[in-house]
């Protein structure tokens, strides 16, 4: 039976993992859409076995079927449940990781170590998780792609950032973190946290909803021009690669209008909104951060959203004279990150090096490498 190790990152956009059969194989990146769907037996019986799981997937769980991915928006209206806590709907989504896991790894039965990141506000209900994650795992997983026997020797929990924030300790060496004053700051699609430190040591820990969709709900609103909130990865994506990779038609795409010339006026509309919509939540976001210490000496930036807004967030810090570390220096293996996810599985990616370590001393392997891989 073949031993797989699952580190995961429930994000509001996208549910990220990197999967390793332990100890010595490679660790390579799963992806699947966030959004979640729960519907019963007679929707989704002996359907969608030929999606590739990335697509989407369906897990039976309590007496209730559960679609994930793209499939759940495209065939049964799915959301992000961008309302509902992380851990609340975490359990379907654990179990469509280890579903792709194990048919990735061509196998039925395994037994698995699980990592699960979660948001600082919400690290409390780990063990909960746990309990629950246990008894989902006790019988078979039944899901679109077959059934899978699953022993869940270890299952735990971890703040969001913990694997970046090891990671910058770890570089820095004990003493050096100990007489710094640093906050970590993790800006999602859903919200934004901070985890800051006094001397090395954690002082405060607040939640805001300065997230991806804080703006994406304003710029709906202010351009009014027909857009609605189920287009908000549409949107999210056509800001990214109007603003990121420079696409000149990605803003006049994303209209609505049938007409050449009305898309054209559209995506002005978009650009006049959004030129000042940036400006309003870099602001708001940098007075999260900076007000979550009063002396800082550097922040660890990590996030997606907060890459959009980059060239503000350092203007500002650096008229404050704080340094930014970007994603706490973590850079993410090739080999690893097979999706081209970059910055978004640097948290992921560092909390799987820890993870397999610690399993690494529970098990009593001796690994030599520098990286667990």
């Amino acid at each position: 039976m073949k031993t797989l190790t699952l580190t995961c990152d429930l994000g509001g956009s996208l549910t990220k993992a990197i999967v390793k059969e332990y100890p010595r194989e490679k660790g390579v990146s799963i992806i699947m859409g966030s959004a979640i769907a729960n519907l019963s037996k007679k929707s989704v019986e002996g359907k969608f076995s030929d999606i590739p799981i990335e697509s989407g997937i369906w897990i039976a769980h309590k007496n209730e079927y559960f679609v994930l991915g793209d499939l759940a928006v495209k065939e049964f209206a799915g959301t992000n449940s961008l309302k509902k806590l992380k851990y609340e709907i975490a359990v379907p989504k654990l179990l469509g990781l280890i579903a792709a896991a194990m048919t990735s790894h061509n196998c039925l039965e395994a037994k698995i170590y699980m990592m699960c990141l979660l948001p600082s506000g919400e690290i409390n209900d780990g063990d909960k998780l746990a309990k629950e994650m246990s008894a989902a795992c006790k019988n078979e997983i039944q899901s679109s792609h077959g059934n899978f026997k699953v022993e869940l020797a270890g299952f735990n929990t971890a703040v969001e950032g913990s694997g970046v924030l090891g990671y910058r300790v770890k570089k820095l060496g004990k003493e050096s973190w100990s007489s710094r004053n640093v906050v970590m700051a993790m800006v999602g699609y859903r919200n934004a946290s901070a985890l800051a430190f006094e001397n090395g040591v954690p002082v405060f820990s607040p939640t805001s909803d300065l997230g991806m969709n804080w703006m994406v709900s304003r710029f709906i609103d202010r351009s009014a021009v027909g857009l609605s909130a189920s287009m908000a990865p549409k949107i999210v994506k056509s800001l990214v690669d109007a603003y990121q990779k420079s696409d000149e038609d990605a803003l006049i795409n994303l209209s609505r209008k049938s007409d050449h010339k009305d898309k054209i006026a559209d995506a002005k509309i978009f650009d006049e909104v959004m030129e000042v919509l940036f400006d309003e939540y870099s602001r708001a976001l940098f007075r999260f951060i900076s007000d979550s210490l009063n002396e800082c000496n550097e922040v660890l930036l990590c996030g997606g959203t907060a890459y959009l807004v980059k060239p503000y967030l350092e203007s500002y810090f650096y008229n404050e004279e704080i340094e930014i570390i970007w994603d706490g220096g973590v850079e993410v293996p090739k080999f690893i990150d097979k999706h081209d996810l970059d910055y978004r599985l640097a948290d992921c990616y560092a909390m799987h090096e820890t993870f397999v370590r610690g399993i690494d001393k529970l098990t009593g392997f001796a690994r030599q490498a520098q990286i667990v891989g």
